[in-house]
């Protein structure tokens, strides 16, 4: 198979018929996504296969456009990342937890109830807590501390607060994505959920 510096390209129709011959009913607008050269059917992406029209606006989306500040209002960086979590482990289920960042007792508490569980019916349990910026200087020494201790911290690059929920939400889609898109299933929790897992 010949190399390709393209991935997929788009192909907008406004009708395609079965026949090829049947004219387009008023007012019906479809995508057609066609291969481009060289690539089958089943190409795959960070090992999974490209099903849906959304992943193929990511394939094949521009620079420019995927640097659209209506499309992405913020450029995500790991500030702190234990990126070898899942690493040659097979996930059964994730669960990162949102929590604030100066939260250390809330951290803690879970690591020491629901968090130890990292096997239920020979299945793998993992967990991430998911961190924004602080601007305290000895607080984030702490993170640090915490994190090399632990290696369950992630840490986004937006300042942690309520008003940010969404960008940790995102960040944390990114991150299993990149990290984890392996798990089978991924949990999102607060810090102040308990999970009630068997054991």
């Amino acid at each position: 198979m010949e190399e390709t510096p393209h991935r997929y390209s788009k192909d907008i129709s406004f009708y395609i018929s079965e026949d090829g011959e049947t004219q387009k009913p008023e007012g019906t607008v479809h995508k057609k996504i066609t291969k481009a050269k060289g690539i089958n059917n089943k190409t795959l992406f960070k090992g999974m296969n490209i099903t849906t029209e959304f992943e193929y606006f990511y394939l094949n989306v521009s620079q420019e456009k995927l640097n659209d500040t209506l499309l992405h209002k913020h450029q995500y960086r790991t500030l702190l990342n234990n990126d070898l979590k899942c690493n040659g482990k097979n996930v059964f289920l994730l669960v990162f937890v949102h929590v604030a960042s100066h939260k250390f007792l809330r951290r803690h508490l879970i690591r020491s109830t629901y968090g130890s569980i990292s096997e239920f019916e020979n299945q793998h349990i993992e967990y991430i807590f998911v961190l924004g910026q602080t601007s305290n200087i000895t607080v984030q020494r702490e993170i640090n501390d915490e994190s090399r201790k632990y290696k369950d911290i992630v840490q986004g690059n937006f300042v942690d607060s309520y008003r940010n929920l969404t960008y940790k939400l995102v960040f944390s889609m990114f991150w299993v994505n990149s990290y984890c898109s392996r798990a089978k299933y991924v949990v999102k929790v607060d810090d102040d959920i308990i999970i009630n897992i068997p054991f």
